[in-house]
Parts: structure tokens; C-alpha cells; sequence
């Protein structure tokens, strides 16, 4: 039977335990299946705060670093007993392409930015970026896409920052690029040893660590002929192949020895200035070449004359910035030691060698200075070896050049040379003389100086009734023109005028017999002339009987070497004595007679036709030869101007030409064998030349004549006597 009133005091307690266990009971399952669902999804990485349960429902939060490690954590939570529902709340970081990591140090504390895969990479970066500096800001984010070798590149991409007081290190994908300045070189060199050993599949990109500036920045090459020693800073790999290569380029064969460094403080032209430093250098036998910032030296033997100008052409182009501070090259030693100087009365040539630029600067000086129209052509060359007091000497030699008309100077050594022709009124001895007495101790000097050529040639005397004689014309040496003045104060009161030295009396012409019998008669006379030419003595005067009877008697004998063209003497009558009677008158004596004069030297051949010539150019012909014949046309004394004597000779010809309309002629320029054969016919050309201008500018048209210059190619004469001499110096016209 049913007894409610018993079970129901009891059914009040089991309510009351059964409301207890509905409120207790959920909270113990879910902190079970948090508990369960959180231990099986950390195996898939993921935190055990990432799981929420609602009743049997799972939620899974947090970060996965790759869709598998996602897919895996879903998977488990689903597995887990009692779970009836995954909901998958877990994020995955974006991938990064490219995939960037970079480091900067500066002083004690390194910055970690961009990104990482996953924890366990970041704590070995952060490990390893902690084992180089105090301190470390850790500012990675995570980020998908990173190589599977990354944290072994991230390791190795620090481990420079380690040596270096402030830099950089960046890694895109598989690129490291590192920049930043060591402490010092061994600090440098450990950094870059740690860039030669990095993990397979880093590579460089860029190595920008730099040490200190240095400063002075010193550079350096040395050679001695078999090997070239490259020492000093660089400031970069890439110059430092530059150079090597450029020394390899300077020196073919010879071994390149490389013991530069890298450092930092190298000018914007360096790499340019080192290879312009190898390239003068490698003009050289052997030497240094050393830049100290921007400036370079040099020095060296120069191996020859052609190495010393190449090394100092190479020095005037310097590139831009760069300026030159010392240059020592030693130039060749040369023995004999020769030098010369040609003058041809317009181009005075310097050749052979000098001991220095300077040397070279003060001889074309003294050129200048001694010929001021010329042209000045150097040849010189700088060497060593020239004798002591060289340049002295080599001054004083060109200052001959002053009085010369032309010649040249040679001095081997000690010896000095001389020859030429001195300008008229020049003694040739005296010239020589003077020089001697300006050379240095051990010198010595050999003369062939021959004085200028004049013509007409002559010497006069004139004595006025006075007694005073007037001397002019020309002597041809310095020791005759003394015993010419001495004689002629011998034969009057007083003398005045002056000789001048020349040349052009004929050789058979004894100048000193000739104005010694001529001034010997003049002092016998109250007046008179005395006028030694070309064509001989001539005599004129008044005077009393005696003593124009014992000139008479003189000149009926003469010495060898005078030539008598005209004895034209007057006696004055004696006064009648008063007493006593005058005595008979003797007949007076038959006038004496001149001596044979010589006969002048024959007219020069006609000139041979180059053809047949018809019977009007013949005649042309003719009356050109006709109009030399009476007179030549003369120029100045080793020149090529027309004397103004001549100047009618070529008015004559001018007007042969206009009466032989349409013929055309060659205008031949000749010359004796005086002087150097080259010289000769440079000056026979010259000469025919201003011939051809000056008929130009008389109305005869330029393509009706050409010059020709032979020189002494063509004489007429023999070359061995004044006369022939004065023959083979001609202008021809000759019928083309």
C-alpha cells in the first residue's frame, strides 16, 4: 500500500542533491574537455589558452604558423572524446614575398626587425643576436614564406655585426647585404672573414664595411724592373682589381705583387689617379710612384731618352684633381755628351743633350737672345752626364750666334767647335778670340769661322792735301786690317774711318803687299787715292817730282800678289831757282807705263736649253743671258734678299719677259761649295724664289715661272779660286 507520508520527507533531500549536481556536473566536463582538447592541440603548436568549450562544443584561437599546423590543430580537437564540434578560430601569419630580415647595431644594442616563420626561429635569432650585444630589441613579426634554412641565414647574417661598432645586415630571401664601419682592420678582416663561410644557399649581395677614414690616404708602387709592389689603402675590392689590372697593363711580364688594404677615406678619383700614377711609372726603368691624397709623386731612372720624355709627357695630363708634388726621374747617362746648335740666318736648331729642364729652358734663351728674329727649334734631349760648367759654355757659344751670319757649334765634352760666317764688319779672328776668353777651365775651342763675303770688294785711302788720310771698304782679317791702319798713319797726319772684316778679294790679290805699296805711295804724295778692288791697285795722286818718280820706279817692279789696274800720278813742276842761271832742263823721264792689268774673270757659260727652243725663244733666251752677262743679280751676304744694287738687273729682265709673251722659264738658283751642301741648296732655292717674286710684283705672271735651287750641284767654274767662286754664284734664266 502506497504511503506517500513516509517516502516523500525522503524524496526532499535526493531533489535537493540531484539540483546540486545539475549545477555542479557541466563545469567539471568542461574543464575536462579543455583540459583534454588544449594537451592534444599543443602538440600542433598552438597554446593551451587557445581552446574554449561550450558544453561539447570545442573553439579553437591563436596562431598556427603554416595551414598545416592549422589543419593538424582542428584535426585533434576533433579527435578529442566528447568533443561533439570544432569550431577552427586560428589564424595563420600572411606570407611575405620577398621575405625580409635585417639587424642594426649601434653600440650596445642590436634591433631584430621584420619578419620570422615561427617561435622556435625567433628565439635562435634572438639567442644569437643576445651573444653579440648586450642588448636587444626584438621587433620581428611572423610571417609565412620563409626558406627552410632560415634561421641558420638569419645566424650567419649577424655574426659581422659582432666586429663592427655600427652596421646593418639585411636578408631578402636568400641575398645578405651587409654595410656598417669596424672598429678597426682586424675588427674589418673578421668581419669579412665571417661573409666567406656563409650556409649553403646565402650568397652576398653586398659588402658595404668600411673601416675609419684614414687620413692621409698614402697609395704606393714600386719597381725595380722585374716586379711591381702594390702597397697602400684601397678603398674598395673593385679598385683594388682596377689597379691590379692597370699594373698588369703598365708592366707586360713582370710579376704584380699585392699587399694594399682596404680603407676607408679614398677621394672620388682615386681609382683614376692610381692607374695615371702606374702609367707614368711604367715609362720608367725603375722607380716610385705614391699618391698622398691628391697628390702624386715620382721618381725613377729613366731607362733611355724616349722613357724620360714619356714620363714627363705622362706627368702634364694628370687627371682632374690630382696635382703632382715631386717628380725625381733620373735621365740616361750618355757618353759622349754632345750638343749643337745650327743657325742658318733664319732657323736656329738646338739638338743633342742637356742635363736638365732648366738647362733646357736657359739655352733657349740665350738663343733668343742671341738671334731675336729666328726661329728657335728644340730637339733637345735631357740627360745625364754632360761635362761640368756645360751650360756656361753652351751659353756662351750661342751668343757667337750674334755675330755670325750663319754657322754652327758642336761640343762633344769638353770640345767645343765653331764655324761659320761672321756678319760683316766682324773679325773672324777676333770672334774666335773672344770666345776662347769666355770659356771655363778645360774647354777647349776649335775655329773655322770665315769672315762675310762682300762684293764689290774694296779698300781705300784717301789723303787730302792736309796730310789727313780717310780710310773705308773692307780688310779680310784683323791682323791685316792693323797693319793697314798702322801703314796708314805712317803715311799722313792724322787718320780717320774705319775697314771692316770681310772677304771677296780674289785669290790671286794679296791684300797686305797690295795696301802696302798703295799706302807706301801715298806718303810720298801731297794727295791722293789708293783703292785696292777685285780687279786690283789703282794709285792717283800729286806730288813732287821725286817722289812720284820713286813711286813709278816701284811699280815698274812688283811683289808678287799686286795687280796694277790704273797708276794715274801728276808731278808738280819745281819752282825756277833765282840764281844762279838755271842750269839746262834734263828731257823728263818717258812716263812709265801701267802694268799688264788681268784680264776679268770670263762671263759664266750660257745655260743649256732643257729642248729644242724655236727661233723667238732663242732669241728670248739670249737677251736674258746678255742682261746677266753685264751684271748678276747679288743678294745679301747668306740671305735670300735681293742687294738694292740689283735692283735695275731685274727691272732689265722684267722687260725681257713682257717682250716674250707666253714663254715660260725656270729661274736657277746656284751657288759656290762654301758652307755645308744642304744649307747651299736650301739657299739657292730661296734665293731663286725671291727672284720669281720680285719679277711677280713687276707684272710677270707666276705660272710663267718656277724656282729651282742646285746649290753647288752645278758650277761653272772651279770652286778652288775666288774668281770661280764668285762665277758659280749666279741666278739663271733658262727657257723651259
Amino acid at each position: 500500500m502506497c504511503r506517500p507520508h513516509r517516502w516523500l520527507a525522503g524524496l526532499i533531500p535526493l531533489l535537493l542533491l540531484f539540483i546540486v549536481a545539475i549545477v555542479l556536473k557541466p563545469h567539471e566536463i568542461r574543464d575536462d574537455l579543455i583540459g583534454r582538447a588544449g594537451m592534444a592541440v599543443a602538440t600542433a603548436g598552438l597554446a593551451k589558452g587557445a581552446v574554449s568549450v561550450a558544453g561539447r562544443d570545442v573553439t579553437l584561437r591563436g596562431m598556427a604558423f603554416s595551414p598545416e599546423d592549422q589543419a593538424k590543430a582542428v584535426a585533434i580537437a576533433d579527435d578529442v572524446n566528447g568533443v561533439r564540434l570544432v569550431t577552427n578560430g586560428v589564424e595563420i601569419p600572411a606570407e611575405a614575398k620577398p621575405y625580409i630580415f635585417s639587424a642594426t647595431r649601434s653600440g650596445d644594442t642590436i634591433v631584430l626587425t621584420g619578419a620570422v616563420p615561427d617561435p622556435e626561429s625567433r628565439a635562435k635569432i634572438v639567442a644569437a643576436a643576445q651573444a653579440l650585444a648586450p642588448k636587444v630589441e626584438d621587433k620581428l613579426v611572423y610571417a609565412r614564406g620563409a626558406a627552410a634554412g632560415f634561421a641558420g641565414w638569419a645566424g650567419a647574417a649577424l655574426a659581422p655585426l659582432a666586429t663592427l661598432g655600427k652596421g646593418a645586415v639585411a636578408l631578402s630571401d636568400g641575398a645578405l647585404s651587409v654595410s656598417g664601419v669596424a672598429n678597426d682592420m682586424t675588427a674589418f678582416q673578421s668581419a669579412n672573414a665571417a661573409l666567406k663561410s656563409l650556409p649553403a644557399g646565402l650568397s652576398l649581395a653586398k659588402n658595404e664595411i668600411v673601416v675609419p677614414a684614414i687620413s692621409p690616404y698614402v697609395w704606393s708602387a714600386a719597381s725595380d724592373g722585374k716586379s711591381v709592389t702594390l702597397e697602400g689603402y684601397v678603398p674598395t675590392d673593385a679598385v683594388r682589381a682596377e689597379i691590379v689590372a692597370a699594373a698588369r697593363a703598365a708592366f707586360p711580364g713582370r710579376q704584380i705583387v699585392d699587399r694594399m688594404q682596404p680603407g676607408n677615406g679614398a677621394a672620388g678619383g682615386f681609382a683614376g689617379w692610381a692607374k695615371s700614377a702606374l702609367a707614368a711609372l711604367g715609362r720608367l726603368a725603375g722607380g716610385k710612384a705614391g699618391l698622398t691624397d691628391a697628390t702624386l709623386s715620382l721618381s725613377g731612372d729613366a731607362g733611355d731618352g724616349a722613357g724620360y720624355s714619356a714620363a714627363l709627357a705622362a706627368l702634364k695630363q694628370l687627371p682632374s684633381g690630382l696635382s703632382l708634388g715631386k717628380a725625381e726621374i733620373a735621365p740616361p747617362v750618355v757618353s759622349p755628351y754632345t750638343w749643337s746648335a745650327n743657325f742658318d740666318g733664319k732657323i736656329l736648331t738646338l739638338e743633342g743633350f742637356v742635363p736638365s729642364e732648366e738647362a733646357r729652358a736657359a739655352l733657349i734663351a740665350a738663343a733668343k737672345a742671341a738671334a731675336p728674329a729666328a726661329t728657335i727649334v728644340d730637339r733637345l734631349q735631357v740627360a745625364r752626364g754632360a761635362p761640368r760648367d756645360f751650360l756656361e759654355t753652351a751659353k756662351a757659344a750661342l751668343g757667337a750666334f750674334a755675330r755670325l751670319g750663319g754657322g754652327k757649334i758642336g761640343l762633344t765634352d769638353q770640345q767645343l767647335s765653331l764655324s761659320g760666317l761672321a756678319k760683316a764688319g766682324e773679325s773672324a779672328e777676333g770672334l774666335v778670340a773672344w770666345l776662347k776668353g769666355l770659356l771655363p777651365g778645360g774647354f777647349a775651342l776649335s775655329g773655322n769661322v770665315s769672315a762675310a763675303e762682300q762684293h764689290p770688294y774694296l779698300f781705300t785711302a784717301k789723303k787730302a792735301e792736309g796730310g789727313r788720310i780717310e780710310i773705308s771698304g773692307f780688310a779680310p782679317s784683323e791682323p791685316l786690317r792693323a797693319a793697314a791702319l798702322a801703314a796708314a798713319s805712317a803715311a799722313g797726319s792724322a787718320v780717320s774711318g774705319q775697314a771692316s772684316i770681310a772677304s771677296g778679294l780674289p785669290a790671286g790679290i794679296d791684300f797686305g803687299a797690295s795696301t802696302g805699296l798703295g799706302l807706301s805711295a801715298l806718303a810720298k804724295l801731297k794727295s791722293g787715292e789708293m783703292i785696292l778692288g777685285e780687279d786690283g791697285l789703282t794709285i792717283r795722286g800729286i806730288g813732287d817730282q821725286a817722289p812720284v818718280d820713286a813711286i813709278r820706279a816701284a811699280l815698274s817692279s812688283l811683289p808678287a800678289g799686286v795687280r796694277i789696274k790704273l797708276a794715274d800720278l801728276t808731278a808738280l813742276a819745281a819752282p825756277a831757282p833765282v840764281a844762279p842761271p838755271p842750269a839746262p832742263v834734263a828731257p823728263p823721264p818717258p812716263p812709265v807705263a801701267a802694268p799688264q792689268v788681268a784680264a776679268p774673270a770670263p762671263a759664266p757659260s750660257a745655260p743649256t736649253p732643257r729642248r729644242p727652243l724655236s727661233e723667238e725663244e732663242s732669241a728670248c733666251q739670249k737677251k736674258m743671258v746678255d742682261r746677266l752677262a753685264q751684271n748678276t743679280i747679288k743678294f745679301r751676304t747668306s740671305s735670300d734678299e735681293i742687294d738694292p744694287a740689283s735692283g735695275p738687273v731685274v727691272t732689265d729682265l722684267a722687260a725681257v719677259l713682257k717682250e716674250c709673251a707666253g714663254v715660260k722659264v725656270e729661274i736657277a738658283g746656284h751657288t759656290d761649295n762654301v758652307g755645308a751642301p744642304e744649307m747651299n741648296k736650301d739657299l739657292s732655292l730661296r734665293r731663286a724664289q725671291s727672284v720669281a717674286k720680285a719679277l711677280e710684283a713687276k707684272g710677270i705672271a707666276a705660272d710663267r715661272m718656277s724656282a729651282a735651287g742646285y746649290g753647288e750641284e752645278k758650277p761653272v767654274a772651279s770652286n778652288d779660286t775666288r774668281e770661280g767662286r764668285a762665277q758659280n754664284r749666279r741666278t739663271e734664266f733658262v727657257v723651259k
